[in-house]
């Protein structure tokens, strides 16, 4: 699943919670109103991912250079993942 299609379901998600549903779905992980904080937190880090997908349809080194560097200076994308290295 792309950043854009998970960033679709979670909008729908919280406009969902937000409009009176008990527990919504995403992805076989379930969640309620409780959770509305870490849903509209996951919805603005996949905001920022899908911008730097669409950034770097082109030219791949501006999105490395504009990714921000509290997220590991890799962006998600890449098939190289630092913190999964023993």
């Amino acid at each position: 699943m792309s950043a854009k299609e998970l960033l679709t379901q979670i909008e729908t998600a919280i406009a969902n919670l937000l409009s009176g549903a008990e527990e919504i779905s995403i992805s076989s992980r379930r969640y309620r109103k409780t959770d509305l904080d870490k849903l509209r937190i996951m919805r603005k880090n996949l905001q920022e991912e899908v911008f730097y997908e669409q950034v770097s349809a082109g030219a791949t080194t501006r999105a490395y250079a504009a990714w921000p560097t509290r997220r590991g200076g890799i962006p998600p994308w890449t098939s190289v993942n630092p913190s999964n290295e023993l």
